[in-house]
């Protein structure tokens, strides 16, 4: 699954990149204006996930064990929206998949919103 999510890391930083200037007005434009927030917030999570846990003996910048919990569920839930929603716009004619196009696009503004408050470390 790491892996799966590194390439779709990938992908998304591609067409970011490719797509930064237009705004998504299909559903599918809005899948992968969407998979791009995915993609930028992703790492956030990672290096949150990678910090010691906080405790007695634990330095100022660690991670708390309930706030992990739930970033993990965002990232659950955001990940499993933007399959489905990838899925519906590709298996038509990129007009349909509008109800997946929104719940991925609202799973993926909560795992935003979850990680916009973590602390930041520095490599």
């Amino acid at each position: 699954m790491h892996a799966q999510r590194t390439f779709l890391w990938l992908i998304a930083v591609l067409l970011v990149g490719c797509a930064a200037s237009v705004t998504p007005k299909t559903p599918a434009q809005i899948v992968y204006a969407a998979h791009g927030d995915y993609a930028a917030a992703l790492p956030i999570a990672i290096q949150y996930r990678r910090l010691p846990t906080c405790g007695p003996a634990a330095p100022k910048l660690c991670k708390d064990q309930d706030t992990l919990k739930k970033v993990q569920e965002a990232d659950n839930e955001a990940f499993k929206a933007l399959s489905a929603a990838q899925a519906a716009v590709r298996l038509g004619d990129g007009t349909g998949g509008a109800s997946e196009a929104t719940e991925a696009r609202r799973a993926i503004d909560a795992f935003k919103k979850q990680t916009a408050v973590l602390p930041k470390a520095t490599p």
